[in-house]
């Protein structure tokens, strides 16, 4: 177990080869410990040794035919191969093995949206919410899809559902807010960043959120003084107040912030908040 556990820190330090060595290790002292036999075969999917993680994983199969964890990491490795037909086999099979396991459903969901398919995916994501009531992931994963498919209502329903459930969770109520802007619905996102603000104490992404969804409804004095209050060198500083500056039809200032916020934390949708205040002007 202390071995399995070296080589997670060690691969999530970057050091692939030390981790390798450890999960080697503890498979000397008992050769069919699941957790470093699925780690090792996760290693090689990271690494693109394909063919070695899946006769790793077949292997452990062969013992135990309905494992939900060994089919669901065979529908990964599927995935990164972008052989999405063979992902999607095993990541039903997976989910008639545990259906309340919802990793493989949220993966079906998303290969249905990327294939798109939104109605398929919609259908698994309803099915999901129903089973597992209570799961944040599964509640945002469903607003995801409400919102590509061009029902707001529905997706904003969802979204301060998901932000309910996130109720003692700052980094999980500022996803919610995030999402409840793209839905356009600002107060709840205001709403939600104030809450996730009370958490976290100055919390710059709370910041920018709250800012944003006074942006949304147009309080650009309001925005300007949250951008402000923000301190340091941080990209959410830089980005609520390029997001001002362009609000308030200083478009040189706010191309200059919003490449000081990439400079710093590079990100396409920083990127495209610059195109789109290019064009603008």
């Amino acid at each position: 177990v202390v071995l399995n556990f070296l080589g997670v820190i060690r691969g999530g330090s970057g050091d692939r080869a030390g981790a390798r060595d450890a999960y080697r290790q503890a498979l000397v002292i008992q050769p069919r410990f699941k957790p470093a036999l699925l780690n090792l075969a996760r290693l090689d999917v990271a690494t693109g040794d394909f063919d070695t993680a899946r006769k790793s994983l077949e292997d452990i199969l062969k013992g135990s035919r309905n494992d939900v964890d060994v089919l669901f990491e065979l529908g990964v490795l599927e995935k990164r191969r972008r052989q999405d037909d063979e992902a999607r086999k095993w990541f039903e099979k997976a989910r008639a093995a545990h259906p309340r396991d919802p990793r493989s459903g949220l993966e079906l969901v998303d290969l249905d949206m990327v294939s798109g398919r939104e109605t398929q995916a919609l259908e698994i994501a309803k099915g999901l919410a129903a089973t597992l009531r209570g799961d944040v992931q599964v509640v945002e994963t469903l607003g995801r899809v409400q919102l590509a498919m061009g029902d707001v209502r529905a997706a904003r329903s969802s979204f301060v559902e998901m932000s309910r459930l996130a109720s003692s969770d700052a980094e999980t109520l500022i996803r919610a807010g995030n999402h409840l802007l793209a839905a356009g619905a600002f107060a709840d996102a205001e709403y939600v960043g104030t809450k996730a603000l009370e958490l976290q104490g100055a919390s710059q992404p709370a910041q920018l959120l709250i800012g944003r969804a006074r942006l949304g409804r147009g309080a650009v004095a309001e925005a300007e003084s949250i951008a402000r209050q923000m301190r340091g060198d941080s990209a959410e500083r830089y980005l609520l107040s390029a997001a001002v500056a362009a609000a308030a039809g200083r478009s040189s200032e706010a191309e200059r912030l919003y490449r000081e916020a990439f400079a710093r934390a590079p990100s396409s949708n920083t990127l495209i908040a610059l195109a789109r205040m290019q064009m603008a002007t």
